[in-house]
């Protein structure tokens, strides 16, 4: 049913407004919450927190072809927010559960746009933050998007453009201020060729204000996830007055621009805050990393209904007994270290279905047990649990952000480290579309970037352009802990 008609510039637009096609590219940043929170306007919204002290903010450049206000580019800064009347739930698991229930939102900071008549047009129904500006967006093997304001650059955006994998539509919700009142709108969008990619976003950060206000947030930083999205497309409905004593629901998503919906950040965040400090999963202490698999022989055990274990990137494994083979046969896994999973689950891990065996850091040793004789136990110090369905083609690699910042692309930020032995690599990006990752999982892993690192099956590979390497990997690992389910 169609909604009201406005008139803008002679122009008549009758809502819901239609985006038929439209391309993007997006990165999203966690950042200090104070700072974010200084930047709303008003009383009724509050940041959330999905981790303590740190917030969401998401950054995108959009292309728009076919679209009831135009043909025109656009940028969108926006913070996932929850009005304060709105229950808080318990901290940080709090949030979580409210992405998993659909009642967080977005609050658009800045939407700049190059052309007038779909900023009369925003400003005047939804009451976005839109304003003329100079904005340049270049479609190559990266997207490249440049901002000017009042003759100052603001800032310089640039990702990996590709995918092949598809968001569904899905409702979402955004906030603005319309007459000084707060009103939320509600859309839908959906999306074809979409790649996500750990890394590989490149913000560079001019004079103006505005660039500025980004560094008081702690930008430019290495994004959580980048997301190029070739095929956009959607509608948005009439806003509507928010009283003040309604509760907030809204669409499971981060706003990246008017059609960036982020799959990529439901739920799974409340395990990104944990006990104990980043432990790297390549090690110098004589520890190994191995993968197993259940012992089904049907003998009197200890001597059967262990575990063969193997060296991964390796033909041969050095045994207990010091012998040499394919495998090695070890009666028990044995947690060793603060923050190991315990026996119980090791054995879980260690036995589920072949997809989904966990890698284990330890140590092989040699043990006298009484009518058995001398045999191997493997002493755990690390696990790594898989995630994904991806086939795990590759050697195997531990992974890790570097900390080093560059102004432009290529920027080789992430270390690879082959297992077992030692080459290190660095390289751009990794591409994770292989590894059939799921959205939370793909936020996890960019998180654990910054800590412990995330282990990856894959192999190396030239980017998109000269210059740029990444890390093709088809499997995934985050690290296991004490209390995580299996």
């Amino acid at each position: 049913m169609a909604g009201p008609d406005y008139v803008f510039q002679g122009r008549s637009v009758t809502l819901p407004c239609i985006v038929r096609e439209a391309a993007s590219g997006a990165a999203t940043y966690l950042v200090d919450a104070s700072a974010a929170r200084r930047l709303l306007p008003g009383p009724e919204l509050d940041v959330v927190e999905l981790l303590p002290g740190r917030a969401l903010l998401s950054l995108a450049c959009i292309d728009y072809r076919d679209n009831d206000l135009g043909d025109y580019d656009e940028i969108s800064i926006a913070l996932f927010v929850r009005e304060r009347s709105a229950p808080r739930g318990v901290p940080v698991v709090g949030a979580a559960l409210d992405f998993l229930r659909g009642r967080l939102a977005t609050f658009i900071l800045r939407l700049p746009v190059n052309q007038s008549f779909t900023c009369e047009a925003g400003c005047g129904i939804w009451g976005f933050p839109k304003r003329v500006n100079q904005i340049e967006i270049t479609h190559g093997a990266r997207m490249l998007c440049t901002w000017h304001a009042d003759g100052q650059r603001v800032f310089t955006f640039s990702l990996p453009r590709g995918g092949r994998a598809k968001l569904p539509e899905r409702e979402l919700v955004t906030y603005s201020y319309l007459d000084g009142a707060l009103h939320r709108t509600r859309f839908v969008s959906g999306a074809e060729g979409v790649g996500f990619r750990l890394g590989g976003a490149e913000l560079d950060l001019g004079t103006h204000p505005i660039a500025q206000e980004l560094r008081g947030l702690g930008l430019p930083k290495r994004a959580l996830l980048s997301v190029s999205m070739e095929k956009m497309h959607g509608r948005f409905e009439a806003p509507e007055p928010v009283s003040r004593s309604s509760v907030a629901r809204a669409g499971l998503a981060t706003l990246l621009s008017h059609l960036f919906a982020v799959a990529i950040v439901l739920g799974g965040l409340a395990s990104l805050a944990h006990a104990g400090g980043p432990a790297r999963a390549e090690r110098k202490d004589g520890s190994e990393v191995f993968r197993m698999r259940p012992d089904l022989r049907a003998c009197e055990p200890p001597a059967c209904g262990g575990f063969f274990v193997s060296q991964v990137n390796r033909d041969l494994s050095r045994c207990a007994d010091g012998d040499r083979a394919p495998e090695c046969y070890v009666a028990s896994l044995e947690p060793s270290g603060k923050g190991v999973p315990d026996t119980e689950m090791l054995q879980d891990l260690a036995s589920a279905p072949a997809l989904w065996r966990a890698l284990l850091r330890g140590r092989l040793e040699a043990r006298r047990i009484p009518g058995a004789g001398t045999l191997g136990v493997l002493r755990v110090t690390q696990a790594w649990r898989p995630v994904g369905e991806g086939a795990g083609d590759g050697s195997f690699f531990s992974v890790h952000d570097t900390d080093i910042r560059c102004v432009k692309a290529p920027c080789p930020s992430i270390r690879a480290v082959l297992l077992n032995e030692g080459t290190e690599l660095l390289v751009s990006e990794i591409d994770l579309e292989r590894a059939k990752a799921s959205a939370a999982e793909l936020v996890q892993a960019s998180d654990a970037l910054d800590r412990e690192g995330i282990l990856v099956i894959g192999a190396p590979a030239p980017g998109s352009e000269p210059g740029v390497d990444l890390l093709l990997a088809s499997r995934l690992y985050l690290q296991a802990r004490v209390g995580q389910g299996h």
